[in-house]
């Protein structure tokens, strides 16, 4: 019955958007206390900041889908086999559907890849043995869908239009192909550009704090 205590101090909004409660700030401790009880709850004891920074997250979403997501919490997350319990922002928001940490930057690449396969469909040309960008006169020549700086560098590594266009109108195993090397070169771009960034000596004094073994591979 207790952990059920949480859940039932919440009250769900009305499609107007108000809480059920007389102010904002009655909704305020409602959600600090279900946060604290929900961290006790899986091991974990929330400082008073960290447990406002909590409500402070989780105030734009419903009380109902916060129950919900805090019920799960307390089902779902144990200690591990160290006995190191946790409950953060993460797990909750995870747990609201919101995407986080790797999955949020996976999110980005399906939905960039949605994105450029629209564009090449709609704006990309094919001229004897290369493909570019369709050439307009006029207003017409405006796009409706704008690729992002990172939908235009991955575009880059994974060699061009020309290598995507092979490879769209190749055989389904291209384009399944293709499909993954878009997505996992997607991901992989903050990290291409840091080592781009990178001046020599920077990357001499990294390359020497690396044992010697891992330097000769």
């Amino acid at each position: 019955m207790e952990m059920e205590q949480p859940k039932q101090q919440l009250t769900k909004r009305s499609a107007s958007g108000n809480t059920g409660s007389p102010t904002n700030s009655s909704r305020a401790e409602r959600l600090l206390e279900a946060v604290r009880l929900s961290a006790e709850a899986c091991g974990v004891q929330l400082s008073a900041g960290a447990a406002l920074l909590f409500v402070a997250d989780l105030q734009s979403f419903s009380d109902e889908d916060i129950a919900t997501a805090l019920q799960r919490c307390r089902a779902e997350l144990k200690p591990n086999a160290a006995g190191f319990a946790h409950f953060t922002v993460a797990d909750v928001m995870e747990r609201l559907g919101v995407p986080t940490g790797e999955s949020s930057r996976e999110a980005e690449a399906l939905a960039s890849w949605e994105r450029i396969s629209v564009y090449f469909q709609k704006y990309i040309v094919r001229t004897e043995d290369t493909y570019g960008e369709r050439t307009y006169f006029g207003s017409s020549n405006e796009r409706h869908i704008t690729l992002t700086s990172e939908d235009n560098k991955t575009l880059r590594l994974i060699g061009g239009w020309t290598r995507f266009g092979n490879s769209w109108y190749g055989s389904g195993e291209c384009m399944s192909f293709l499909r993954k090397d878009w997505l996992s070169t997607y991901r992989r771009v903050p990290d291409v550009e840091y080592h781009q960034a990178l001046t020599t000596g920077e990357a001499r004094k990294i390359l020497g704090q690396l044992p010697e073994k891992t330097r000769m591979r």
